[in-house]
């Protein structure tokens, strides 16, 4: 037999449930901020003269100053033959 407070256990269970779901969702949103990783430098050794295939590569600024050249002297070869 009820008296009638069987009713307010149910919403403190709700209640409990709702509290529970969002700090477990704020924590694991937050995860990476609560719990950081220390991360390691890791430095690559290379063998010796495998720069040389690295250096071969024009960066985009030579390559952009390589290809104006090349069209100054283009441009040059052309009047001086018209």
């Amino acid at each position: 037999m009820s008296n009638g407070s069987g009713g307010g256990n149910g919403a403190v269970w709700i209640a409990l449930i709702g509290l529970v779901t969002t700090v477990s969702g704020g924590v694991f949103a937050n995860w990476d901020r609560l719990f950081p990783q220390q991360q390691e430098q890791i430095l690559e050794e290379y063998p010796p003269g495998a720069g040389a295939a690295e250096a071969e590569v024009a960066a985009p600024e030579d390559a952009a100053s390589a290809s104006d050249e090349a069209e100054s002297e283009e441009a040059a070869a052309s009047a001086s033959s018209a």
